[in-house]
Order: C-alpha cells, then sequence, then structure tokens
C-alpha cells in the first residue's frame, strides 16, 4: 500500500468516526423520555415526521434542524432557535413560537393554524403558502 493512499485511507476512516451531528445526544433522550427539552441543543438534528405533540422546547436551539412533516402541534418553541430548519409540511397547529427565530427557515405546507408568532424572527423564512418573508432582515442575528 502506497504512503498517500494510506493518508488517504486514515483520513476518510477519521472522518467516518467523527460524529456528522451537532445535537447532543443527552438532548435527545431527554426529549424522548419526557416531552421537555428546554435550552437543549438539537442542531442539525434529523427528526422527520416525529410526533412531538405538547413538547416544551422553550429556547431549544434546532438550528439546522430536519423537521419535514414532524408533528408538533401545541408545542412551546417560545425563544427556540430553528434557524436554516425544515419544517416543510410540519404540524404547528396551536404551537407557541413567541420570540423564536425562523430565519432561513422552509415552512413550505406547514400548518401554523393558531400558532403564536409574537416577536418571531422571519428573515428569508419560506412561508406556508411559499411566498418569502423579509420582514426582520435588519436584526442581523443569524
Amino acid at each position: 500500500m502506497t504512503l498517500p493512499f494510506r493518508v488517504l485511507l486514515s483520513a476518510l476512516m477519521i472522518a467516518l468516526a467523527w460524529p456528522a451531528h451537532g445535537f447532543d445526544q443527552s438532548d435527545l433522550d431527554r426529549l424522548r423520555d419526557t416531552g421537555e427539552c428546554r435550552g437543549c441543543d438539537l442542531r442539525k438534528i434529523d427528526m422527520r415526521g416525529a410526533g412531538m405533540r405538547y413538547a416544551d422546547l422553550i429556547g431549544a436551539n434546532l438550528r439546522g434542524a430536519n423537521l419535514y412533516g414532524a408533528y408538533l402541534a401545541d408545542a412551546d418553541l417560545s425563544g427556540a432557535n430553528l434557524s436554516f430548519t425544515d419544517l416543510r409540511n410540519s404540524d404547528l397547529s396551536g404551537s407557541v413560537l413567541i420570540g423564536a427565530s425562523l430565519q432561513h427557515a422552509n415552512l413550505t405546507g406547514a400548518d401554523l393554524s393558531f400558532s403564536l408568532m409574537r416577536d418571531a424572527a422571519l428573515c428569508n423564512t419560506i412561508m406556508p403558502d411559499g411566498r418569502i418573508e423579509f420582514r426582520d432582515c435588519d436584526h442581523g442575528a443569524f
């Protein structure tokens, strides 16, 4: 085996062993066990289609998460970071998104009926109807 091939093989093995996720496994376990995860680190988590009705995710960091088709009805996401999150076709009906960051989030087809979104940051956010909202782009916090 030549030296460059061994170096490449070693680098590949390290890359494959390196955790690709950004979330904290203990936070995910807590959410699954209790339905509560205030201030949790769930960045880049893949929870497509997950059932999280009534979840308490106040202040959670879900930046870059894949929540496509997730059931988040009546969940409390106040102050949560949902920037760059895929929320397409998710059910957020009755959820609380007060002060949440939804910059660059994709909400195409999401159900936001009866949701509270006061003070939610929307910049380059794709809304359920497909239009892009730019109302909070001057904040620069994304």
